[in-house]
């Protein structure tokens, strides 16, 4: 009987595994297969350290080609794909209001069951990307630079976003590539670089919740995220690598010295559970904002519906109440893209 039921438990988390989304330690990881790209999507491949590494570019519909716009580079999760950013960030409408260019990079894949699942190398996280040194922020310049020549982008104003391993690589972007990038708005994770030496201050909007799971906000001794918890309940056992985690808001202190913030913060944003701090007389415009949200766990702030298709088909089945007990609640407290957006409307580089 209960080799039965183990066997049961696993196909269950194969078939997750199909249209998906599950956590690695620390890594937002998301599986969501697509026959073809959305209309106004294109996918490029380049070459960097011997590797054909990918990207996906949205270009808004009024773009012509002769005035430059905005670049938003999203980065997915661990685990995750440029396919799968698409429809996980829902970025696309806010592009097309606002007239700016996406590019949905690929993270360094390996084959689990056939699948591409992508990580990045922040610095001291994540992954297969880390263990096999993967230069992620030179193929994220390389990329920056392709689409600089190949579109008319406002070198002024290429930014960065991501969530939770696409967060860790926002901060590797902000340490490594001043020089690219106007400004970053990490959501779910600090930063794990193993040092932080700007050429440049780069503003930065931290978006956090209060009651993420996987990526706690309090930090942690010895922490061992959710993916122990969810295999646990699909019947699996799971090796899991554990480390210490400092806490977000001194992680955020850190980003106020860099950028020469004095200790005093100003409230900019409340509303119901989310409340936003920036410190204040930042050097060069620099801005550092701390948006801590209760009741949001390790999923994308305003999203309306969890990005497991499991939770789609049977919202009260056993898959999806094992992922909603892994990943924690969805919350609109906080709008991420309009929040973004305006951060990054305000924050164009300045030398």
């Amino acid at each position: 009987m209960k080799s039965i039921l183990l066997r049961q438990s696993q196909k269950r988390f194969f078939n997750l595994l199909k249209y998906s989304c599950f956590i690695l330690p620390f890594v937002f990881i998301c599986r969501i297969s697509f026959a073809q790209l959305p209309d106004g999507h294109q996918e490029f491949i380049l070459e960097h350290d011997d590797l054909q590494r990918k990207f996906i570019i949205y270009l808004p519909s009024a773009y012509d080609n002769e005035q430059e716009i905005p670049l938003v580079i999203a980065i997915h999760g661990g685990g995750g794909s440029a396919e799968g950013s698409i429809h996980y960030f829902e970025l696309t409408q806010k592009a097309e209001e606002e007239k700016f260019i996406i590019a949905y990079p690929q993270g360094f894949a390996i084959k689990v069951l056939g699948k591409n699942f992508g990580s990045w190398n922040g610095g001291n996280c994540c992954g297969p990307a880390l263990k096999n040194n993967i230069d992620d922020v030179g193929f994220i310049r390389k990329m920056i630079l392709q689409i600089e020549k190949d579109f008319k982008v406002d070198p002024k104003r290429v930014y960065a976003t991501g969530m939770s391993n696409g967060a860790i690589m926002s901060y590797a972007l902000a340490c490594e590539l001043s020089d690219k990038i106007a400004a970053i708005a990490p959501v779910g994770s600090i930063g794990h670089y193993k040092q932080c030496e700007p050429q440049y201050p780069v503003p930065v909007l931290h978006i956090h919740g209060i009651d993420d799971p996987c990526a706690v906000y309090e930090g942690c001794t010895d922490c061992q995220g959710c993916s122990a918890k969810f295999m646990k309940s699909m019947g699996l056992k799971f090796k899991e690598n554990r480390m210490d985690v400092e806490s977000v808001t001194s992680f955020l202190d850190k980003h106020r010295q860099i950028n020469g913030c004095s200790y005093v913060t100003k409230e900019t944003f409340k509303n119901k559970g989310a409340t936003c701090l920036e410190y204040q007389n930042c050097d060069n415009n620099a801005d550092v904002i701390l948006c801590s949200v209760k009741g949001l766990g390790h999923t994308w702030p305003g999203r309306t519906t969890y990005s497991a298709k499991s939770c789609d088909f049977r919202p009260n089945g056993f898959l999806c109440r094992s992922w909603i007990n892994s990943v924690g609640q969805l919350n609109q407290d906080i709008n991420a893209n309009d929040m973004i957006w305006e951060f990054f409307q305000n924050h164009p580089k300045n030398y």
